[in-house]
């Protein structure tokens, strides 16, 4: 086990229900819930993103934390009316090692065109493909990883035809645990330059929202 990290200090909690190891640090994702609930990021037991602090917006919400430290890089939300551009820079922007959290809110397909879903896909996820309009998404991801993300989650809008009427999709919700100095030097199979890539992304108790 490796020493105390300089400069970090586990706080009590975001999550109450969730206790991580030592030198661990915990973020907690709640995608939103349709229009209704807006989706919330905690790091460290600090909320980053979310509805108290009027920062969240309808589409996909974003936070980039520098994996070996903990600190929050950048955390932004964006919709269809940012324009793809915003995103597409703010995406390539991120650098090697660093930790990407995302939650949807409302409409998050209408931000995801092929491009976009190719450059999540780089960051490990397998379902960013798949979400459609109402959808619910939580992902944690790593820039340079190489491998699928150990956690990502999609709940799908249910159309009844029948009754002709939309069943919306729960919120999930998550607490992912990392330890921030836990990261290995990779190079890919193409023999190309060895990146920084976070080790220990572990998928954490994954729950339907009740709206806390």
């Amino acid at each position: 086990m490796t020493g105390p990290i300089s400069g970090f200090s586990p706080q009590k909690c975001c999550c109450p229900h969730k206790i991580c190891p030592v030198d661990h640090y915990p973020f907690f994702i709640r995608s939103g819930l349709a229009n209704i609930v807006g989706p919330k990021i905690c790091l460290n037991n600090t909320i980053i993103m979310g509805g108290l602090i009027n920062n969240i917006g309808r589409g996909l919400n974003i936070v980039v934390v520098k994996g070996e430290t903990g600190e929050i890089l950048a955390h932004r939300y964006f919709n269809v009316f940012s324009g793809g551009e915003f995103i597409m820079y703010f995406l390539k922007s991120i650098q090697i090692g660093s930790i990407v959290l995302v939650a949807s809110y409302d409409d998050p397909a209408a931000v995801l065109t092929d491009e976009i879903i190719e450059i999540f896909a780089g960051l490990g996820s397998t379902m960013s493909g798949s979400v459609k309009k109402r959808d619910t998404w939580v992902f944690a991801g790593s820039a340079g990883i190489l491998e699928e993300s150990q956690f990502e989650k999609i709940n799908n809008t249910s159309i009844s035809k029948r009754e002709g009427n939309i069943k919306l999709p729960s919120s999930f919700r998550a607490v992912v645990c990392i330890h921030p100095s836990t990261v290995r030097s990779q190079t890919n199979a193409m023999g190309l330059t060895g990146c920084v890539v976070v080790k220990k992304l572990e998928k954490k108790n994954i729950c339907r929202s009740n709206n806390e």
